[in-house]
């Protein structure tokens, strides 16, 4: 990763790991373990009790942006741990390549979904 420009990644060594089905437009990154299988409700304020609360939370602080929104980040007050970090894809839903940079992390492509899934016909294509 070149630490000169922040807005750049060399990905000349990037190995293809995976990928990822995006169904929302948007990806949330961060611990499993805040949003899995928390039985003790800690974070609900935070990330909400389901889909819904999560989505209203989302629109809220996207209301409260002064700039477009193209990511959130989802602090705990009173901790101040942060439990993810949300990002929109530039269009939409689909299948996003994911890559590994060495030792360097993870680069996930959210700019051009490979391909789409149409939930009518079953059949997978691409832009």
């Amino acid at each position: 990763m070149n630490t000169e420009n922040n807005n750049t990644i060399d990905l000349s060594d990037a190995k293809r790991i995976g990928e990822i089905s995006i169904d929302s437009g948007q990806v949330l990154i961060g611990d499993p373990c805040y949003v899995l299988h928390n039985k003790t409700k800690q974070y609900e304020k935070v990330l909400g009790k389901n889909w819904m609360e999560f989505l209203k939370i989302r629109a809220q602080n996207q209301k409260d942006a002064s700039e477009g929104l193209q990511h959130q980040v989802f602090v705990d007050e009173r901790t101040n741990a942060t439990l993810g970090v949300l990002s929109q894809t530039k269009n939409g839903d689909g299948v996003c390549p994911v890559y590994s940079i060495g030792d360097k992390g993870i680069y996930i492509d959210l700019s051009e979904p490979e391909y789409f899934y149409d939930e009518d016909t079953g059949d997978y294509y691409t832009l």
